[in-house]
């Protein structure tokens, strides 16, 4: 299956990659977001970590419900 997305991808300019957690944090924190929806947010621990990373922006955290 990852053969098969390399080759799907890399026909479109793309790569496939891993990345650490901290490169995921700095390229995000990097873009510029001024609002962010957590959706699935649960018990909000991701919460602090968006702050973090997006000062000053605003978060919008929910958790859907089957009702």
């Amino acid at each position: 299956m990852k053969k098969i997305l390399q080759t799907l991808l890399s026909k479109t300019g793309y790569k496939l990659s891993r990345t650490s957690l901290e490169q995921k944090r700095r390229w995000l924190s990097g873009q510029g977001f001024g609002t962010i929806l957590d959706i699935g947010a649960n018990d909000g621990d991701s919460v602090a970590e968006f702050q973090r990373l997006f000062a000053g922006g605003t978060i919008h955290s929910f958790e859907p419900l089957p009702e």
